[in-house]
């Protein structure tokens, strides 16, 4: 019962709201009480200030859960308080010099995060989001830089989706560790600066996905010789050397050659 009391007195501090008075014959009503969980308050309260909310569109009143935009909610069950499950950043919510803030992987009921096409948000994808419950993991056009986590792979019990496209910054190899979100319906790694070798641990989701427009300069010949699965799109990247025989001559690589097509101009295979 305690920590119930001690949990309804922070929750009136954060709402700016009054506790009744013990020497009053006549309490003081306070105001009314958020209906969000407390811990999922503060770090909505730290999203606020990291993406410059009070230079928003549509502005929050942080006494006010019901006027936070582009929020969707659950409710805890056990308290009947409102948690986090997806936020959505648009131009709306996006000033510049907005970023990220690490405390959003205190999110334990966030699902989705979807960021359309917001070239003015920069930093970095915070690591601390891959211990989130996400499902849907969407960047879409941002400034964000540096590479894709190996951490990924804490997503592999609940990814569905992973579109991180139009992302010029964000750079270096695709880790493997991403073959193993094998819940995986949707994937897409679309004009980034992706580099390196195509690892063969994605063959592990069993679906189509599309790495175009990166600059990857290899692919493990696997993918043709050991694997039966739909190929990704691999087209406008930097591949270069020679095909493998043993590749050339296998009904495979006819059916499936067209993938890497058309090259970035003056790369392509010797022999394709």
């Amino acid at each position: 019962m305690w920590h119930k009391f001690i949990l309804t007195v922070c929750l009136a501090v954060l709402a700016g709201g009054v506790l009744p008075s013990c020497k009053d014959d006549v309490p003081v009503r306070p105001e009314p009480v958020p209906t969000v969980e407390l811990s999922d308050s503060l770090v909505l309260l730290e999203f606020h200030r990291a993406m410059l909310g009070e230079k928003w569109e549509v502005q929050w009143d942080l006494k006010n859960p019901d006027t936070w935009k582009n929020i969707a909610w659950t409710t805890d069950e056990e308290t009947g308080l409102r948690k986090v499950a997806g936020l959505e950043i648009t131009a709306s919510n996006c000033p510049p010099g907005s970023c990220l803030p690490e405390s959003l992987g205190q999110l334990d009921r966030l699902e989705s995060l979807v960021v359309h096409d917001e070239d003015q948000l920069t930093g970095r994808i915070p690591e601390s989001l891959y211990d989130c419950p996400l499902v849907r993991l969407r960047i879409v056009g941002t400034s964000l830089y540096g590479e894709l986590s190996p951490r990924i792979a804490r997503l592999a019990p609940t990814l569905r989706e992973l579109s991180i496209d139009w992302n010029r910054e964000i750079a270096g190899e695709i880790p493997p560790e991403l073959g193993q979100c094998t819940r995986l319906e949707q994937l897409s790694l679309v004009r980034n600066g992706f580099t390196g070798k195509l690892p063969f641990e994605l063959s592990n989701l069993g679906i189509p996905f599309n790495v175009s427009y990166n600059y990857l300069t290899a692919i493990d010949w696997r993918y043709f010789t050991e694997y039966d699965g739909p190929l990704p799109w691999l087209y406008q990247n930097e591949f270069q050397g020679t095909v493998p025989e043993e590749v050339v001559r296998c009904e495979r690589w006819e059916l499936w050659k067209n993938v890497f097509y058309p090259f970035r101009e003056g790369f392509g295979f010797e022999n394709y």
